[in-house]
């Protein structure tokens, strides 16, 4: 990767306390019954910035990005091959900024009612590992429906069922070519 990503990757992804960082301030109650106030991530802000590096990664690699208006489509972004124009594709990211055990575990599960994903909510389901930045471009015909995937950007040589899309963003267009897109 080189240094002028890295520093784009750093500067979208930073944890920063800031104005507008992300980390918010909450109010909670106390125990005597009064308010306290204490910093807590903010996941709307945290999937926002997930959102950001993605679009930057897709158009450096050669991709046309959209952004549906809105927060009411069931996926986050539209990418369509400059080589292949009219091919697109709906993309839900999804990102996670720590691991949970062994391996960090991305939801799959949508909307308010936290249902599982399915194919026909979106194409692909773009997963960012903060800590390793490392993305998965998944298809979520490969995982549809569950409630979680496990992946193992750290473990270089892992068998994880998931870790042959890891980087995989070649995988747009190869499905292109397989399946006609939903959206033209």
């Amino acid at each position: 990767m080189t240094s002028e990503v890295s520093v784009v990757i750093e500067r979208i992804w930073a944890c920063a306390d800031e104005s507008g960082g992300e980390v918010a301030r909450v109010h909670t109650s106390t125990a005597e019954g009064g308010c306290a106030t204490r910093a807590a991530h903010n996941p709307k802000l945290i999937g926002e910035r997930a959102e950001l590096l993605f679009m930057y990664e897709a158009a450096r690699r050669g991709f046309v990005v959209s952004k549906p208006f809105g927060d009411s489509a069931k996926y986050d972004v539209v990418v369509e091959s400059r080589k292949r124009p009219g091919k697109m594709w709906r993309v839900q990211v999804r990102s996670v900024t720590r691991r949970n055990g062994r391996s960090y575990k991305i939801d799959c599960r949508t909307g308010c009612r936290r249902r599982k994903m399915v194919a026909e909510d979106a194409d692909f389901l773009a997963a960012y590992c903060g800590p390793e930045e490392r993305w998965y471009i998944v298809p979520v015909r490969a995982f549809a429906p569950c409630n979680h995937i496990s992946l193992f950007p750290h473990v270089e040589e892992s068998e994880g069922r998931f870790e042959r899309y890891r980087e995989a963003w070649s995988l747009m267009g190869k499905i292109a070519e397989e399946a006609p897109s939903r959206l033209v």
